[in-house]
């Protein structure tokens, strides 16, 4: 089984499986001990660079944030080999907007353009349709975020406002759009 170093990522010998071939991409729900292996993923440049919000400290804070979401999300995990390459989340939203649900994606970086955000987005697609029987999903992506970009609009996603000055990072202020599919309008163009 090929593992993931503890410092940066996957290691050589899994770059070198990764980068040859196709990927054994496997997804499965998020278990309590991927909380050191998601957090290394969320660490990568590119992950950094998606996320709206300040990076996590540290694995720690990592999971608090896990937990303070409760239970109502659904967390998916992609593997290589048993290792975590990818994670998405699809939160339902309450009362007036139990028909939405909001989602994210962070692949890692050294799995970029090897279909695992496809795998994820189609199945958190699936859950929302038939387990949670949402109608409309929305997300948030900085406008610089190119690949993410043209991802949701290949699944059939349009984008709804463009917000400038959203937030501030590392006193940078940030871009984004904020995107939208209607999950009756039939099956996305990917």
């Amino acid at each position: 089984m090929i593992r993931l170093a503890t410092d940066t990522g996957p290691s050589e010998r899994a770059i070198a499986a990764g980068g040859a071939g196709r990927l054994r991409i496997e997804l499965r729900r998020r278990q309590n001990d991927d909380v050191d292996a998601l957090f290394r993923l969320f660490d990568q440049p590119l992950c950094r660079f998606g996320l709206i919000r300040e990076p996590f400290a540290d694995a720690a804070a990592f999971a608090s944030w896990l937990r303070a979401r409760g239970s109502r999300p659904l967390d998916i995990v992609a593997t290589h080999e048993g290792d975590p390459i990818g994670f998405a989340a699809l939160h339902p939203g309450s009362e007036t907007r139990s028909h939405v649900g909001e989602i994210a994606i962070f692949v890692h970086d050294l799995f970029h353009g090897r279909g695992v955000g496809a795998r994820l987005m189609n199945a958190l697609m699936i859950a929302a349709a038939s387990l949670r029987r949402l109608n409309r999903l929305e997300l948030t992506v900085r406008t610089e975020n190119r690949p993410a970009l043209a991802m949701y609009l290949k699944f059939g996603f349009d984008i709804e406002g463009h917000h400038r000055r959203f937030a501030r990072r590392d006193g940078v202020d940030i871009d984004v759009f904020t995107m939208a599919k209607d999950m009756r309008a039939g099956p996305a163009r990917h």
